[in-house]
Protein backbone atom coordinates (compact mmCIF):
# COMPACT_ATOMS: atom_id res chain seq x y z
CA UNK A 1 0.00 0.00 0.00
CA UNK A 2 1.26 3.50 -1.15
CA UNK A 3 2.05 5.78 1.87
CA UNK A 4 3.44 9.81 2.10
CA UNK A 5 6.51 10.83 3.85
CA UNK A 6 7.01 13.91 5.21
CA UNK A 7 10.31 14.90 5.92
CA UNK A 8 10.52 18.42 7.90
CA UNK A 9 12.89 20.66 9.48
CA UNK A 10 12.29 20.38 13.46
CA UNK A 11 13.59 23.98 13.80
CA UNK A 12 10.87 25.75 11.05
CA UNK A 13 10.62 28.72 10.61
CA UNK A 14 14.59 29.87 10.21
CA UNK A 15 16.77 31.81 10.53
CA UNK A 16 16.30 33.53 13.24
CA UNK A 17 13.26 31.87 14.96
CA UNK A 18 13.92 33.37 18.39
CA UNK A 19 11.96 35.88 20.38
CA UNK A 20 11.93 37.24 23.97
CA UNK A 21 10.52 34.08 25.22
CA UNK A 22 11.89 31.28 23.18
CA UNK A 23 11.65 30.28 19.87
CA UNK A 24 8.58 29.39 17.92
CA UNK A 25 8.05 26.75 15.50
CA UNK A 26 6.11 25.30 13.09
CA UNK A 27 5.06 22.34 12.53
CA UNK A 28 2.90 20.61 9.39
CA UNK A 29 0.64 17.92 10.66
CA UNK A 30 -1.03 14.37 9.54
CA UNK A 31 -4.30 16.37 9.71
CA UNK A 32 -2.70 18.25 6.81
CA UNK A 33 -2.09 15.31 4.95
CA UNK A 34 -5.57 13.56 5.20
CA UNK A 35 -7.30 16.57 4.62
CA UNK A 36 -5.97 16.06 1.01
CA UNK A 37 -5.68 12.49 0.37
CA UNK A 38 -6.56 12.97 -2.98
CA UNK A 39 -3.05 14.11 -3.17
CA UNK A 40 -1.25 12.39 -0.56
CA UNK A 41 -2.06 8.95 0.06
CA UNK A 42 -2.01 7.52 3.43
CA UNK A 43 -0.65 5.85 5.65
CA UNK A 44 1.31 9.11 7.17
CA UNK A 45 5.01 9.40 8.28
CA UNK A 46 6.24 12.96 9.91
CA UNK A 47 10.09 12.71 10.02
CA UNK A 48 11.36 15.36 12.00
CA UNK A 49 15.03 16.62 11.31
CA UNK A 50 16.80 17.99 14.14
CA UNK A 51 18.47 21.43 13.60
CA UNK A 52 22.20 20.24 13.95
CA UNK A 53 21.59 17.01 11.78
CA UNK A 54 24.26 16.92 9.00
CA UNK A 55 23.13 16.19 5.02
CA UNK A 56 24.58 12.81 5.24
CA UNK A 57 22.64 11.69 8.57
CA UNK A 58 19.48 13.02 7.45
CA UNK A 59 19.60 11.83 4.02
CA UNK A 60 20.13 8.25 5.50
CA UNK A 61 16.92 9.20 8.20
CA UNK A 62 15.14 10.25 4.95
CA UNK A 63 15.46 6.71 3.35
CA UNK A 64 15.48 4.63 6.14
CA UNK A 65 11.89 6.03 7.13
CA UNK A 66 10.78 5.33 2.90
CA UNK A 67 12.62 1.65 3.62
CA UNK A 68 10.04 1.25 6.28
CA UNK A 69 7.44 2.40 4.53
CA UNK A 70 7.92 0.95 1.53
CA UNK A 71 6.58 1.57 -1.84
CA UNK A 72 6.31 5.63 -0.69
CA UNK A 73 4.05 7.27 -3.16
CA UNK A 74 5.12 10.82 -2.29
CA UNK A 75 8.20 11.79 -0.31
CA UNK A 76 7.77 15.47 0.81
CA UNK A 77 10.59 17.72 1.73
CA UNK A 78 9.54 20.62 3.84
CA UNK A 79 11.82 24.07 4.66
CA UNK A 80 13.08 26.78 3.36
CA UNK A 81 15.11 27.62 0.25
CA UNK A 82 18.48 28.90 0.71
CA UNK A 83 17.70 32.05 -1.95
CA UNK A 84 19.99 34.82 -2.40
CA UNK A 85 20.32 37.88 -4.26
CA UNK A 86 23.05 37.83 -7.61
CA UNK A 87 23.42 39.35 -10.41
CA UNK A 88 21.75 37.77 -13.32
CA UNK A 89 22.40 39.26 -16.66
CA UNK A 90 22.47 43.23 -16.41
CA UNK A 91 20.35 43.29 -13.22
CA UNK A 92 19.98 41.19 -9.85
CA UNK A 93 17.11 38.95 -8.89
CA UNK A 94 16.83 35.81 -6.68
CA UNK A 95 19.04 32.52 -7.09
CA UNK A 96 17.74 29.82 -4.93
CA UNK A 97 21.12 27.80 -3.84
CA UNK A 98 20.01 25.19 -1.27
CA UNK A 99 17.06 23.77 0.81
CA UNK A 100 17.05 24.31 4.74
CA UNK A 101 16.74 21.43 6.27
CA UNK A 102 19.16 20.42 9.41
CA UNK A 103 22.37 21.42 9.76
CA UNK A 104 23.25 21.23 6.47
CA UNK A 105 21.23 22.42 3.02
CA UNK A 106 20.57 20.31 0.42
CA UNK A 107 22.76 21.55 -2.35
CA UNK A 108 23.85 20.92 -5.92
CA UNK A 109 27.13 19.27 -4.91
CA UNK A 110 25.38 17.00 -1.78
CA UNK A 111 21.85 15.93 -3.63
CA UNK A 112 22.84 12.58 -4.55
CA UNK A 113 22.42 11.80 -1.09
CA UNK A 114 19.31 11.44 -1.22
CA UNK A 115 19.63 8.10 -3.90
CA UNK A 116 19.20 6.19 -0.90
CA UNK A 117 15.30 6.83 -0.91
CA UNK A 118 15.67 6.22 -4.84
CA UNK A 119 14.64 2.08 -4.32
CA UNK A 120 11.62 2.29 -2.03
CA UNK A 121 10.10 5.02 -4.03
CA UNK A 122 6.68 4.04 -5.81
CA UNK A 123 8.53 4.19 -9.84
CA UNK A 124 5.07 6.18 -10.90
CA UNK A 125 5.35 8.48 -7.37
CA UNK A 126 6.13 11.79 -7.06
CA UNK A 127 8.20 13.91 -5.19
CA UNK A 128 7.38 17.53 -3.51
CA UNK A 129 8.95 20.36 -2.20
CA UNK A 130 7.58 22.67 -0.02
CA UNK A 131 10.43 25.19 -0.23
CA UNK A 132 9.80 28.58 -1.24
CA UNK A 133 11.18 29.34 -4.80
CA UNK A 134 12.48 26.04 -4.80
CA UNK A 135 12.21 26.51 -8.78
CA UNK A 136 13.02 30.09 -9.32
CA UNK A 137 14.69 30.30 -12.80
CA UNK A 138 16.83 33.04 -11.84
CA UNK A 139 21.28 31.67 -12.44
CA UNK A 140 24.21 32.98 -11.37
CA UNK A 141 27.57 31.30 -11.49
CA UNK A 142 25.92 28.03 -12.81
CA UNK A 143 23.77 28.00 -9.49
CA UNK A 144 19.96 27.99 -10.02
CA UNK A 145 16.68 26.43 -8.41
CA UNK A 146 15.94 24.78 -11.67
CA UNK A 147 19.35 23.14 -11.89
CA UNK A 148 19.27 22.18 -7.77
CA UNK A 149 15.56 20.31 -8.28
CA UNK A 150 16.81 18.82 -11.51
CA UNK A 151 19.39 17.09 -8.95
CA UNK A 152 17.13 16.26 -6.84
CA UNK A 153 15.11 14.54 -9.35
CA UNK A 154 17.84 12.69 -11.09
CA UNK A 155 18.80 11.62 -7.51
CA UNK A 156 15.27 10.23 -6.45
CA UNK A 157 14.73 8.63 -9.38
CA UNK A 158 11.19 10.02 -9.65
CA UNK A 159 9.36 12.90 -10.44
CA UNK A 160 9.91 15.90 -8.51
CA UNK A 161 7.17 19.15 -8.71
CA UNK A 162 8.40 22.46 -7.07
CA UNK A 163 6.77 26.20 -6.98
CA UNK A 164 8.59 29.43 -9.12
CA UNK A 165 7.35 31.80 -6.32
CA UNK A 166 7.33 32.24 -2.39
CA UNK A 167 4.76 30.10 -0.74
CA UNK A 168 2.62 31.29 2.21
CA UNK A 169 1.24 29.60 4.91
CA UNK A 170 -0.96 30.06 7.67
CA UNK A 171 -0.67 28.34 11.30
CA UNK A 172 -2.94 27.16 13.53
CA UNK A 173 -3.63 25.84 17.19
CA UNK A 174 -0.06 27.90 18.46
CA UNK A 175 0.52 27.30 22.36
CA UNK A 176 3.24 27.88 24.89
CA UNK A 177 5.93 24.65 25.10
CA UNK A 178 7.17 23.52 28.46
CA UNK A 179 10.78 25.13 27.86
CA UNK A 180 9.45 28.29 26.51
CA UNK A 181 8.75 29.36 23.20
CA UNK A 182 5.48 28.33 20.94
CA UNK A 183 4.26 25.26 18.91
CA UNK A 184 1.86 25.74 16.21
CA UNK A 185 0.76 23.86 13.24
CA UNK A 186 1.67 24.46 9.76
CA UNK A 187 -1.47 24.69 7.42
CA UNK A 188 -0.62 25.48 3.73
CA UNK A 189 -2.50 27.70 1.34
CA UNK A 190 -2.72 26.66 -2.15
CA UNK A 191 0.24 26.91 -4.16
CA UNK A 192 0.94 30.84 -5.71
CA UNK A 193 1.52 30.80 -9.32
CA UNK A 194 2.46 28.17 -11.26
CA UNK A 195 4.17 24.78 -10.22
CA UNK A 196 7.23 23.26 -12.27
CA UNK A 197 8.07 19.43 -12.91
CA UNK A 198 11.28 18.17 -12.95
CA UNK A 199 11.76 13.88 -14.85
CA UNK A 200 13.54 11.19 -13.18
CA UNK A 201 16.24 12.13 -16.18
CA UNK A 202 16.34 16.08 -14.32
CA UNK A 203 14.97 17.80 -17.54
CA UNK A 204 12.13 20.39 -16.61
CA UNK A 205 9.17 19.89 -17.70
CA UNK A 206 6.44 22.07 -18.74
CA UNK A 207 4.90 23.96 -15.52
CA UNK A 208 1.09 23.11 -14.66
CA UNK A 209 -1.63 24.65 -12.90
CA UNK A 210 -1.45 25.74 -9.39
CA UNK A 211 -3.24 23.35 -6.92
CA UNK A 212 -3.73 22.94 -3.10
CA UNK A 213 -0.75 21.56 -1.73
CA UNK A 214 -1.80 21.31 1.79
CA UNK A 215 -4.63 22.66 4.58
Amino acid sequence: MPGTLLAYDAAFPRPHDTSRTGPIVNRPSEAELRAHSQLYPGPYRLLPIARHTPVETYCREIASACQAMKPVDRLILFGHGRVVRARIGSGYGPVTTGIIIGGQDISIDNAWRLSGAAPHLNADGLAELWVCEAAGVGESGGVSGSRLCSAIARSLGVTLKAAEQTQYYDTVNQQETQDGGWQSTARFLPWEGPVVYYAPSGARLRAGPAVVRGG
